[in-house]
């Protein structure tokens, strides 16, 4: 009677979570994975960014991530080139994200190799300054350890323009 309609629909519910953030992240991992039409699918499965097998199934995802911590998470890959996996997936905030790009540009000092953003805020050198001093070609020393408004240390031999020449007279 009219509880037909309830009861096949509870019948189809698998989870009950397509509502939910997670569920919605995973759909959005899926389709950037495996569907063209997909405006993101250029920068994921397009260059052959894949899902683990495990990750078909819903449940296994919420298994594997559990709930998202908090508002301003989402879904991030630990090393941008690899593949969405158990091992290779977490949920971090923007800043996590922002900093953990294919575009970032990495400085090294001490054999600690950090982004600029990061490299910024230890030395409290602002980014733009770092940025500028990679680009006019400092090594990554330099730009780190001169303190600012100082000029770096001239490392090769300045060259020599000769200005003598002879002006013949008439």
């Amino acid at each position: 009677g009219c509880q037909r309609g309830k009861h096949i629909s509870q019948k189809k519910k698998t989870h009950g979570l397509t509502q939910t953030v997670e569920y919605q992240t995973w759909i959005r991992m899926r389709s950037r994975c495996t569907n063209p039409k997909s405006k993101s699918f250029n920068h994921y499965g397009g260059r052959g960014i894949t899902i683990c097998e495990r990750w078909n199934v819903f449940e296994n995802f919420l298994f594997d991530m559990g709930l998202r911590p908090r508002t301003g998470y989402s879904l991030d890959r630990v090393n941008t080139n690899g593949n969405y996996s158990p091992e290779n997936c977490r949920w971090a905030n923007q800043k996590t994200q922002s900093r953990n790009t294919r575009y970032n540009h990495y400085l090294t000092l001490n054999g600690q190799i950090k982004t600029i953003a990061e490299w910024s805020e230890i030395t409290e050198i602002k980014f733009s300054t770092l940025h500028w001093r990679k680009k006019l070609g400092w090594t990554d020393a330099e730009a780190l350890t001169t303190p600012v408004g100082q000029k770096r240390k001239c490392t090769h031999r300045p060259f020599e323009i000769n200005l003598s020449f002879q002006v013949d007279q008439i």
